[in-house]
């Protein structure tokens, strides 16, 4: 009898050693953690990067009625911005991808998307076409998103985006970046 007791009490023990280190651990990790958090911000200072300097994310789906899910977008002028483009059809890319395209205040949206349309008809924008655009994400299949950034115009007013899939701009899949 006295041998078992002699075994729990050393089992005991063993479990209450080991709680006892395992608290003193995660005590002094925790404290470690603090520190790294700390250093790493203090780095960020003195390399004088911030969180001013990463790009806004503004997430964006194309939808399967042919319109964005953000249809208005307002920047301020030489911002940093990454659009990421979600397309979650289930229908075959070729029948239903989507693009981001902003295009220059003085572009015509209409005559571009006809121009993108004349030079293929799956809707990709052609080379010849890259001084119209100020970004462009590339089509966007079901299931698949791709992001793209660009700095914001300089100059203030209205900019428009859309995507070049056949039919989709005119079915209204567009809409407006307001630089102000």
């Amino acid at each position: 009898m006295f041998k078992n007791y002699n075994f729990f009490n050393r089992a005991l023990l063993i479990i209450l050693s080991i709680g006892i280190i395992s608290c003193f651990g995660l005590f002094a990790c925790s404290g470690g953690e603090k520190d790294k958090e700390q250093s790493q911000t203090e780095n960020t200072k003195t390399t004088g990067q911030n969180e001013e300097s990463q790009p806004r994310v503004i997430e964006i789906e194309g939808l399967d009625s042919l319109k964005f899910s953000v249809t208005d977008i307002t920047a301020n002028p030489g911002e940093k911005i990454t659009v990421k483009l979600s397309n979650n059809s289930s229908m075959p890319a070729k029948v239903m991808s989507h693009n981001f395209v902003l295009v220059t205040s003085d572009t015509n949206p209409g005559d571009f998307v006809n121009k993108v349309l004349s030079d293929n008809q799956e809707g990709k924008v052609p080379d010849s076409l890259n001084d119209n655009d100020l970004a462009d994400t590339g089509l966007v299949a079901g299931g698949e998103s791709k992001s793209v950034t660009f700095t914001v115009p300089e100059t203030p007013g209205k900019y428009t985006y859309l995507c070049t899939f056949p039919g989709h701009f005119a079915a209204g899949m567009k809409g407006t970046l307001t630089v102000q």
